[in-house]
């Protein structure tokens, strides 16, 4: 862990959960490989965090990024994984699926996740 890991870690941390919403992080892996079927039974866990919304600009819509995505960022010490494509966020009634996941990092560890949302209302 970097000098400037742990700090920003914290410093994120306390200024989501101040100025965020809180959601439900609903990670989805896939199951054991089942023979007879061909398939798995994907498991779920879902993890409480909070997180900021914001909306992508006009200018910023292209083959990725679609209108109606939204961004959520949230503090990655408030999750023990790295969320993926595959994961899924809770906000009330409205679920999203998770199109892109950006984890910046000062050091060797992201202080925040930004993830990536479509779906929803």
């Amino acid at each position: 862990m970097g000098v400037l890991d742990k700090p920003l870690r914290g410093v994120a941390n306390k200024v989501i959960r101040k100025l965020g919403t809180p959601v439900t992080l609903i990670q989805v892996r896939s199951g054991a490989y089942n023979t007879t079927s061909g398939g798995g039974t994907p498991t779920k866990a879902n993890a409480e965090a909070w997180g900021t919304y914001s909306e992508y600009r006009t200018k910023e819509l292209g083959d990725h990024i679609m209108l109606g995505d939204r961004q959520l960022t949230i503090a990655a010490s408030a999750l023990t994984w790295v969320p993926t494509a595959e994961d899924r966020v809770k906000d009330g009634d409205i679920t999203y699926r998770i199109v892109n996941v950006l984890s910046p990092q000062a050091t060797d560890q992201a202080a925040v996740h930004i993830l990536q949302l479509r779906g929803g209302p």
